[in-house]
Order: structure tokens, then C-alpha cells, then sequence
């Protein structure tokens, strides 16, 4: 499984797989151009890190076969003393090796950063993503984590085509 981008009429066809990383709840959403596809959040009841990386792992690798998935777009893990974040960092690791391992172009942001790009607050709180993300697609239901990976594949989408008008 590789990631193939298909060129219609010389402009390269994006679907984006936007991650919200965790080790219980897991959010994704799948954008194509500006039409949100699919998402959904990963329920997560196993024990042990390595097993619940293992879980969010293969319900990606379902999601992009299902979706033809040409980017991938996640969360970058942080450091934060007040919690727990190594279940966290096992999560990005695994879904960073995968990526490279079938070779898909991965996009990592930090909170801040997709944040300030989808609702013009790097500091956003979980509230003002979801009425951000209500703006761009307004039938949009589901849990925080779904939220949050649409706001993800927003950036990644916004970024690539920057990307692309300064070449």
C-alpha cells in the first residue's frame, strides 16, 4: 500500500486523513478538497500503550484503503508536566512510522499552530473549534476528537496548497 496522488487536469487531488492523536479517543477525519468525506472517533479500552497504538494503528491503515488517503495529517505530540503524556507520544511514534513505512506525506502541527490557522486563536479551547469547524461544514455532528481532526486536515490542506502557489 502506497500513497498515489492522481492529477486531473494538472492540479494534484488531495484526501487528507486528519489525526487527532490519543491513546483512548482517537479523532480522524477524511477532507477531500473542500468536502468533508467521513470521520469518526477511535474508542480505545486496551491496557497496555503498545496495544492501543497498535489498535488506533490498524483502524488507520482500514481508513486509508477505504478512503484512498493521499495525505496524512496529525497532531505532533507535546510535552506537558501536569499530564501524562507517554501514552500520547507512543500514539504519534506509531502512526510516524507507519507513515513512513508506506510512504505517505505526514504533516505534523501543534495545537497552536492548526489552531491559530482553522479558528484564529492558537489557544483555541475545545468550544471554539467546534463552532470554527461548524462555519466550514454545517452539518457536521460528533465527539471533540472528530472536531479536532477536521480542523487538522484544514491546516495540512491549507498548508499544501501554500506550498504549492510558492513554487
Amino acid at each position: 500500500m502506497q500513497c498515489v496522488r492522481a492529477v486531473i487536469r494538472g492540479v494534484v487531488e488531495m484526501r487528507i486523513l486528519g489525526i487527532d492523536p490519543g491513546s483512548i479517543r482517537c479523532g480522524w477525519a477524511i477532507l477531500d478538497d473542500d468536502r468533508l468525506v467521513a470521520h469518526s472517533t477511535i474508542c480505545n479500552d486496551r491496557e497496555f500503550y503498545h496495544e492501543r497504538a497498535a489498535h488506533i494503528i490498524s483502524v488507520i491503515e482500514s481508513v486509508v484503503d477505504q478512503y484512498n488517503v493521499t495525505d496524512i495529517a496529525c497532531e505532533r505530540a507535546f510535552r506537558n508536566p501536569k499530564r501524562n503524556t507517554a501514552a500520547l507520544q507512543v500514539v504519534v511514534q506509531a502512526i510516524k512510522s507507519w507513515t513512513r513505512l508506506h510512504k505517505y506525506p505526514l504533516g505534523l502541527y501543534s495545537p497552536g499552530e492548526w489552531k491559530k490557522s482553522v479558528v484564529g486563536n492558537g489557544q483555541a479551547s475545545k468550544d471554539e473549534v467546534q463552532v470554527a469547524i461548524t462555519l466550514y461544514f454545517p452539518s457536521i455532528t460528533g465527539q471533540e476528537h472528530e472536531f479536532d481532526a477536521v480542523g487538522i486536515a484544514l491546516h495540512h490542506q491549507g498548508m499544501m496548497r501554500l506550498e504549492k502557489m510558492t513554487k
